[in-house]
């Protein structure tokens, strides 16, 4: 993910690169499954049945 033309292809697909660590990556995941979950629970999303 160093590599400048991998950044910028990335990019141009709408990609945002995060972190450099892969502890960085696992608490931008728990992060955005707590604020996500939150977002389902309070408009009342159900799964199917």
């Amino acid at each position: 993910m160093a590599d400048p033309a991998v950044k910028e292809k990335l990019a141009a697909q709408g990609a945002t690169l995060i972190g450099d660590e892969p502890e960085h990556f696992r608490s931008f995941i728990a992060d955005e499954t707590k604020k996500w979950a939150k977002v389902i629970k309070d408009a009342g999303v159900e799964t199917a049945k």
